[in-house]
């Protein structure tokens, strides 16, 4: 039995590493430190935060050792603390991914003076960047209901259908020659399967056009037509598989993820109009210029 679940676990260990780990934080939410002597409190508290940060105390002590130096060389740590280069060099990749430490050629010195200054301006915009990726990456995957509503509405009209064809058999089945009258049940029932796949259609011709109509734009160009919808993540191969230009209108927020290219917007966007939150990568921004009207806020990143 045992073996069995060291096999699943090995399974699962397997598949996670085929993720490749670019930077890793451990945070800890610590109790406040006690109040104590003058001479002492200051250190005391540094220690408190940089061990919130998942910083050891090894870790700790290089570095205030950089902060005395004000820059050392990876061969400098080793030595002073007696470790490999390699030892050294890992606990300096720590200090730099918290953005306590930059490096300037072969030197790694303090990025500012204070720890509560480059959290707030180095840590903070990596984590919430890292957040915000995964965010945004998760939820192309999440649109999934709203592009299956059109879908479900066309089954419903499907099933009627095949109701009316029923109703419409057994009334060939009533033959003049017999005499009799076709039932009036029967006829009730067909008209009032129409009326219900009617409606139904036009849910389903409403649901289309707001999510992925197809219309044409002012100079008679054909385009894809997103609007009238909460929220929308579109990705580089979202757009690279459209045969049209995209037009997005009345939506809250739109967000381009990072795989988004330049050129994919001046090939496949036709205009972003009336919008609250787009978001774009960098690189990509550039292509957006002409083809934004009425958007409240742009963020970059």
């Amino acid at each position: 039995m045992n073996s069995e679940k060291n096999e699943e676990l090995e399974e699962e260990a397997i598949e996670l590493d085929e993720f490749e780990v670019l930077a890793e934080w451990t945070l800890r939410r610590l109790r406040k430190p006690s109040e104590e002597p003058m001479e002492t409190y200051p250190k005391r508290v540094l220690q408190w935060a940089l061990y919130s940060l998942g910083l050891e105390e090894k870790t700790q002590d290089i570095y205030f050792y950089i902060r005395e130096r004000e820059g050392v060389t990876t061969t400098e740590v080793a030595e002073q603390f007696n470790i490999s280069i390699n030892t050294a060099r890992r606990h300096l990749d720590q200090l730099h991914t918290l953005g306590l430490v930059d490096y300037m050629g072969r030197e790694y010195r303090p990025t500012y003076d204070s720890v509560a200054k480059a959290i707030d301006t180095m840590l903070l915009p990596r984590i919430t960047d890292l957040l915000r990726t995964i965010s945004r990456i998760a939820s192309t995957i999440e649109r999934a209901p709203i592009e299956r509503t059109p879908l479900a509405l066309k089954d419903n009209v499907e099933k009627i259908q095949a109701e009316i064809y029923k109703v419409l058999e057994r009334l060939r089945e009533i033959k003049p020659e017999d005499g009799a009258l076709k039932p009036p049940g029967l006829i009730g029932g067909l008209q009032e399967m129409m009326a219900q796949m009617d409606t139904q259609m036009a849910q389903l011709g409403t649901q289309m056009n707001e999510l992925f109509g197809y219309s044409r734009s002012s100079e008679g160009e054909s385009v894809k037509v997103v609007q009238h919808v909460p929220s929308i993540v579109i990705t580089g191969d979202n757009l690279r598989q459209l045969e049209e230009k995209l037009v997005i209108q009345h939506v809250n927020s739109v967000e381009f993820t990072h795989d988004v290219t330049k050129e994919d917007i001046e090939n496949h966007v036709k205009l972003i109009r009336h919008v609250k939150t787009l978001t774009v990568p960098e690189g990509a921004f550039p292509g957006f210029l002409g083809k934004i009207t009425h958007v409240t806020e742009v963020k970059r990143y």
